[in-house]
């Protein structure tokens, strides 16, 4: 599915994403609910991804991690991929977390940000209320939505594309908490196999720099 994805509504997925982002016409008809949070929560694991590789993902080949980052806003996993390929583990591992003297200055601003426990709690929120919205959306919306699953290509990637940022993620969580020196190693065992929710809660419980 994912090498050959369907492209049966090619005109249909056009109008899916224009509805999504706010620039269609307001014709009164409802998007299905389980793309309608497929689509939201796919804003919510860059940030995440953010929070992982910032300043965790550090490379041992200097390859920086920031580009590929800010094209996963745009693209997803289609943008972490290449930065994931090419990362080898650093010679001299980063700081993580970081004292709060060396998060002062302009340069350190994103990585000061995602110390903050309010990004953990933003994604948590996040998470809650998409994953929420998609639990009780019933029967015929989860019907509708595997239809529009081998039909659109639009929504078949953008499938795809949340599996492959769930499935990288328990690797990411345990390079930062090794690098955090985070002794609950049973406990990120477990939030490892959490998709969605063990991400998030992970950002929640780590160990943080003293902002």
């Amino acid at each position: 599915m994912a090498m050959n994805p369907p492209n049966q509504t090619p005109l249909r997925d056009s109008y899916f994403l224009e509805k999504l982002v706010g620039l269609g016409v307001d014709d009164g008809v409802q998007l299905n609910i389980i793309v309608q949070q497929l689509f939201l929560i796919m804003g919510v694991w860059p940030l995440v991804y953010t929070a992982l590789l910032i300043p965790s993902g550090k490379s041992g080949n200097g390859v920086p991690a920031w580009p590929f980052i800010t094209l996963s806003y745009v693209f997803g996993a289609f943008g972490l991929l290449p930065f994931m390929a090419l990362w080898q583990p650093p010679k001299e591992p980063p700081k993580v977390p970081a004292a709060a003297e060396d998060l002062q200055g302009p340069g350190n601003l994103m990585q000061k940000g995602m110390e903050s426990p309010l990004v953990a709690f933003l994604c948590l929120a996040g998470a809650v209320a998409c994953v929420g919205q998609a639990a009780l959306a019933g029967a015929p919306q989860w019907n509708s939505y595997f239809k529009l699953l081998e039909e659109s290509r639009f929504i078949n990637v953008m499938t795809v594309d949340f599996l492959t940022l769930t499935a990288l993620a328990p690797f990411w969580m345990a390079n930062d908490a090794a690098l955090r020196k985070w002794d609950n190693n049973s406990l990120v065992s477990i939030l490892s196999v959490l998709p969605v929710f063990g991400p998030v809660i992970y950002l929640c419980l780590r160990p943080r720099a003293q902002l």
